[in-house]
Order: C-alpha cells, then structure tokens, then sequence
C-alpha cells in the first residue's frame, strides 16, 4: 500500500471505473480502467490502464505513458489518448497511463502546485514504475512543461538501471501528441531539460 501524507488519498482507496470495448478508429479498439478519487465528481485521476484488443488478448507487453496531468476522466476518449493508441498498437498489448499530477484540468497551466496530491504524486509514479519493471516508459507532456526535479531523477535512475526510456517526438522535437502525428524518440535528459521547467525538489514547501 502507498501511504500519502496529510490530506492525500491512499492508493487502496483509488475508486475504479471500466469501459470495455471503446472503438477508437475502424482498426483500434480498447478496454479502460480509470483510477479516480471519486466516481461521482472525480477531481484526480491517478492511473489508468488501456488494454488494446487484439487476437489473442495479453497484457504481456504493456508501456508506461506519462503525461502532466489529466484532461477528463470520462467514456469519450480525448485525442491524446487517441494518438498513443495509433501509436503504440502495432508493438505493444497496451499501456498503464499516468501523469506526473493527478489533478483534472484541461489546462495544464490550472495546476494547483500546492495541492498535496500533486506535491507528492511522484511517490506513487516511482512505486508503480517499481512495480512494473519490464515496461518501457514514454514520456509525452511536450515542450515547456513545469516538472519537479525529483520526477526527473526517478526517470535518470530507470535509464541508469537500463529502462528503456522514449518520449514523443514531432519533428524531432519533444510534441504533446494532443494534436499532432507523433513517433517515438530515445530519451536524452540533456534534451529533455532544454525543453521543460525544473522547479525544486518539492513543487512548493
């Protein structure tokens, strides 16, 4: 069990919720799960897992994606998903989606920095990156994007430890695939830096 502090939703207590057989195009169809804080008026999603359906159905070779934070957390499935979908079909058997802030919100910019669960949220991806430890990892949150230091560790330490690590590239440029044709580019942390904003170790004290 991942313990969180103070006001934080424990893991045990995530409320799930299924969609079985979402038709993405004439050739992608998926099962969700979405991990929420509640089913009613969710205002986290912290984990979602995307199973592709193929014959035969295995969730042998599963991706980790990780973006910012959430847009929705509904049936209708938005382009960002969309996208990774067409994307990783061919080659994977699905993937586990988190982000590096659980909160909800269209706009990335919205982030609450001082909400506990996105000030903390870092644990829960380095326990569930822990746990998962064959997948590869694809980082797709794009350009200028506030991250905190701490996650750019844990992702230095799964290339050290020989992770194989990607991010989403339009152009060779690292591109949200919200609204663009995306391919998959090696990690450079060098690259990935000139790019994105480090805050501190903890967003906000």
């Amino acid at each position: 069990m991942i313990q969180r502090r103070r006001n934080s939703v424990v893991a045990n207590d995530w409320k799930s919720r299924e969609y079985t057989n979402c038709k993405v195009t004439k050739k992608h169809s998926v099962s969700r799960t979405l991990y929420l804080d509640n089913l009613t008026t969710p205002k986290y999603k912290f984990k979602e897992i995307i199973h592709f359906t193929k014959d035969p159905l295995s969730d042998k070779h599963m991706a980790i994606c990780i973006g910012i934070n959430p847009a929705k957390a509904e049936q209708n499935i938005d382009p960002t998903n969309i996208n990774l979908i067409k994307l990783l079909f061919d080659n994977y058997d699905g993937y586990i989606l988190l982000n590096i802030y659980p909160e909800i919100t269209k706009n990335a910019k919205k982030v609450n920095f001082k909400d506990d669960e996105n000030i903390n949220f870092t644990k829960n991806l380095d326990a569930i990156i822990n746990e998962n430890k064959t997948e590869d990892i694809i980082l797709f949150f794009g350009r200028t994007t506030i991250v905190p230091s701490t996650f750019i560790e844990l992702i230095n330490s799964c290339v050290n430890n020989n992770r194989i690590v990607k991010i989403t590239t339009h152009d060779g440029e690292f591109t949200h695939p919200a609204r663009r044709s995306i391919n998959l580019t090696d990690y450079s942390s060098d690259y990935v830096r000139s790019f994105i904003k480090i805050t501190l170790k903890n967003i906000i004290k």
